[in-house]
């Protein structure tokens, strides 16, 4: 049988931290030791009350500590960290939120949480909990719908997460981590389900499937100048798996979409920004676990292409009046291919085609596709 010291070792703390949590619960299984892992039945937190600060841009009272913890290498080969939590409780809880870049302040009041589970162990442990979601923001009742299935087996319980048309744009200034660009409009819409599924002696599994779509998109650079407009991008999703972490996506879509390419003086192309993150709020890879994924496709239908070459003595300009694009059978599998199948239309008359595969060649740890080989 482990013990308490073995068990702190293997999650990296002190004796007395582990000792000083488990002691926090009336409800600590017996699995914790005999897997070096926390295994909790039950936990439950009666009217806590969290303040947030925003201090400047994406940083706020508690980066330094995120930083802290992501500033530990790790091997990005290692599995997701191993814990149980059943039957988790919040019960009158409250957020302040103090924005100060913008003078503001909101509160979350009268927060009920319940989750059946998280679990990244193979662990069986009765489920007395059902999903629940409700809050006041800013005064304003949040609820979320839930549906169990108590003699269904697996036994489930889903959550539906259905949003139509809200404004991204108040709400991206407070997310860390995005783009460095500038976002005028773009709103929200999802049909989304969260299903916490437990069959009888197996471990639980917690998954996310449905639909999201991003509507009247307008992507600009600081300036103004244009980058990248869309009336419609849609995701199908499969499947997401948090704990693992997996991946599966059906379809992506970008409808009717007009791109500006701008290869700057200094040799930057400008588009490049949307995948990499602000200033300030990079990690380092090994940060990170790696994450499974597969995407069946990715369609762009209908595009414009505005292309400015300003490297010259003079900037060259091309514009391309169609521009489709499909890829197909995207993997983070070793061995994987994907199938790319390209059309533009040059001022009307030229027609250019390509038809290639790429091979995977590599990936980081955070799961994204290193450049690949194209094979015509």
């Amino acid at each position: 049988m482990a013990n308490l010291k073995q068990l702190a070792q293997s999650l990296g703390l002190s004796i007395t931290t582990v000792s000083r949590a488990l002691d926090g619960y009336a409800d600590v299984s017996a699995a914790s030791l005999f897997r070096l892992a926390p295994v909790l039945a039950s936990m439950r937190a009666d009217r806590p009350q969290i303040k947030i600060t925003r201090i400047e841009g994406s940083r706020y009272n508690w980066s330094d500590l995120i930083d802290e913890f992501l500033a530990k290498p790790r091997d990005p080969n290692q599995p997701p960290p191993r814990f149980s939590v059943a039957n988790i409780e919040i019960a009158d809880g409250a957020i302040e939120f103090d924005d100060r870049p913008e003078k503001s302040k909101h509160a979350v009041t009268g927060l009920q949480l319940a989750i059946p589970f998280i679990s990244s162990l193979p662990v069986y442990q009765d489920i007395s909990v059902e999903p629940k979601f409700s809050a006041q923001v800013d005064g304003a009742p949040l609820q979320l719908n839930a549906e169990a299935k108590p003699f269904k087996d697996p036994r489930d319980a889903i959550v539906s997460f259905d949003l139509n048309g809200l404004d991204l744009t108040k709400y991206l200034n407070y997310i860390p981590g995005l783009p460095a660009v500038d976002v005028r409009a773009a709103r929200l819409e999802t049909a989304l389900k969260l299903t916490f599924a437990k069959a009888k002696d197996s471990a639980p599994t917690l998954v996310l499937s449905g639909s999201v779509a991003l509507r009247d998109v307008d992507l600009q650079e600081p300036g103004g100048a244009p980058l990248v407009k869309s009336p419609r991008v849609d995701v199908e999703l499969r499947s997401i798996e948090p704990l693992l972490p997996r991946v599966d996506i059906a379809k992506i879509t970008i409808a009717s979409p007009q791109i500006r390419v701008h290869h700057r003086a200094d040799g930057e192309f400008y588009l490049l920004r949307l995948f990499r993150p602000k200033s300030g709020s990079e990690t380092t890879s090994s940060s990170r676990p790696a994450i499974a994924y597969k995407i069946d496709q990715v369609l762009i239908n209908d595009g414009k292409v505005d292309v400015l070459d300003e490297r010259g003595a003079r900037p060259v300009r091309l514009q391309f009046d169609q521009f489709k694009f499909a890829m197909h059978d995207i993997s983070s599998a070793a061995a994987a291919r994907a199938r790319v199948q390209l059309l533009v239309v040059i001022r009307r008359r030229v027609k250019r085609t390509l038809v290639s595969r790429v091979r995977r060649r590599a990936a980081t740890a955070s799961g994204c596709p290193s450049a690949g080989t194209a094979q015509g």
